[in-house]
C-alpha cells in the first residue's frame, strides 16, 4: 500500500486504485488536458478555464462547491502509476486533505461530465470543460 492509499484510508474515503495498465491509460488521457508549458489546463483542449488561488480552505471549498459537479465519481490522477476513483462527494468534502501544498500536482476528471480540474502544488485550482 502506498502512502496515498494510507492517506485515503485514514480519511475513511473509499477509493478504487487502478492497476498499472489502467492507471497509465488514465494518466495519458488526463495529461492531454494539461498545459505543457506551465501548470494548469491546456486551452486548446479545455474551454471556459477559470482559476482560483487558494488562500483560504473555506473559500476554496465554496469555490469548488459552486463550480464542480457534486454527483457521480471522479478519477484523481497523481501520476502514471497512481490513479484512483472516488465518489465526488468524498472528493469535495476532503479535497484539502487529499492534496498537499508543495507536494502534489494532480488532475481530476469528473466521470459524468466534461469537467476537469487541475490542482497545482502552488495552491492553484484550474477548472474547465473538456472539448473532447
Amino acid at each position: 500500500m502506498n502512502y496515498r492509499e494510507k492517506d485515503f484510508n485514514a480519511l475513511n474515503i473509499t477509493a478504487r486504485w487502478l492497476d498499472k495498465p489502467h492507471a497509465k491509460h488514465a494518466y495519458e488521457f488526463a495529461c492531454s488536458y494539461s498545459a505543457s508549458d506551465s501548470y494548469g489546463l491546456q486551452p486548446k483542449k479545455v474551454q471556459h478555464i477559470i482559476q482560483h488561488q487558494i488562500t483560504s480552505t473555506s473559500v476554496a471549498s465554496h469555490w469548488l462547491a459552486t463550480h464542480f459537479p457534486n454527483s457521480g465519481t471522479v478519477q484523481i490522477v497523481y501520476g502514471s502509476d497512481c490513479v484512483c476513483v472516488v465518489n465526488t462527494q468524498d472528493f469535495l468534502q476532503h479535497w484539502d486533505e487529499i492534496f498537499m501544498p508543495g507536494r502534489d500536482d494532480a488532475l481530476v476528471i469528473h466521470n459524468l461530465s466534461r469537467v476537469v480540474l487541475c490542482y497545482c502544488h502552488d495552491q492553484i485550482l484550474s477548472l474547465g470543460e473538456r472539448l473532447e
